[in-house]
């Protein structure tokens, strides 16, 4: 992706995402996402989601390119960076 053809147009979050790109979750029944965020009250159906979605409050990026040193908070978005 971005170091080996550059940056895709459209490859940057936009509305509708959430900060690690990824689309939101429509939204549905508390029951079928029980896991919620203390920070902004966003419910998600896993404890990873969650996790992963609480590195954007704390801004935690352990992901970080071995290349240019840019640092992501899941790995999707350092697989797709790459």
């Amino acid at each position: 992706a971005q170091h080996r053809l550059g940056k895709a147009p459209g490859s940057e979050p936009g509305p509708g995402t959430d900060a690690g790109g990824v689309p939101a979750a429509p939204p549905g029944p508390a029951e079928e996402r029980p896991h919620g965020c203390a920070e902004c009250g966003k419910s998600f159906s896993g404890k990873k989601s969650l996790r992963i979605h609480q590195r954007s409050h704390a801004a935690e990026r352990p992901y970080p390119c071995a290349e240019c040193g840019k640092s992501f908070n899941c790995h999707s978005g350092l697989v797709r960076h790459q």
